[in-house]
């Protein structure tokens, strides 16, 4: 009684469903930046790195926690808002454009990997530590979460560098989050994206 009369175009019902969940996702990626933004200039994060750590500036080392907790969202394997996954979400929605397949790839691919400044030689811990793993260790172990190892890395690996460590990674990560919204901002304002 319910079933088509003619020829049911699933495939077009499935894309209009995926692009609309992929509109939503972007909608969703654009208001979380917008409040990012808000926090930026509430709790501003320093523009320079003090080398030496923040030793008793607790405001400045807040600051940066603050940040790396709003950040993490756009970075985490299983979050919605993961960059990866909102290239992904633009790329459903899209209307044209004339990127490749490739250039696709190569973005969402690399959207997420950050510069490494240097390796850290952490007691225990193997080599080939990067900021990237001491921003994880510092934020699972000590800031966001309790797990125990990752704590003591964080313990061994104070007097690293970490505060810039941290300090840089998450000034990277901010920039390309930021980079990622100018981005989807320009695909609606070239006519290539309607939310």
């Amino acid at each position: 009684m319910f079933g088509c009369f003619r020829k049911c175009d699933t495939a077009s019902v499935t894309d209009t469903i995926k692009r609309q969940a992929a509109k939503n996702k972007l909608r969703h990626f654009l208001a979380t930046v917008e409040d990012y933004k808000r926090l930026q200039a509430a709790f501003p994060l320093s523009s320079s790195v003090n080398w030496l750590g923040y030793g008793q500036d607790d405001e400045t080392r807040w600051t940066v926690v603050l940040h790396g907790a709003i950040l993490r969202k756009y970075f985490a394997p299983r979050d919605k808002l993961k960059l990866s996954s909102v290239l992904i979400a633009l790329r459903t929605a899209a209307d044209g454009g004339e990127a490749r397949d490739s250039d696709w790839l190569n973005a969402i691919s690399n959207v997420e990997k950050m510069s490494d400044w240097g390796l850290h030689h952490v007691a225990g811990v193997p080599e080939g530590y990067t900021d990237e793993n001491m921003l994880d260790d510092f934020f699972y172990g000590r800031y966001l979460h309790g797990d125990y190892g990752r704590w003591l890395i964080s313990e061994r690996a104070q007097f690293d560098g970490s505060d810039a460590a941290i300090h840089m990674t998450l000034t990277e990560r901010a920039n390309r989050v930021l980079s990622v919204a100018t981005y989807i901002q320009g695909a609606i304002e070239g006519g290539h994206l309607t939310l």
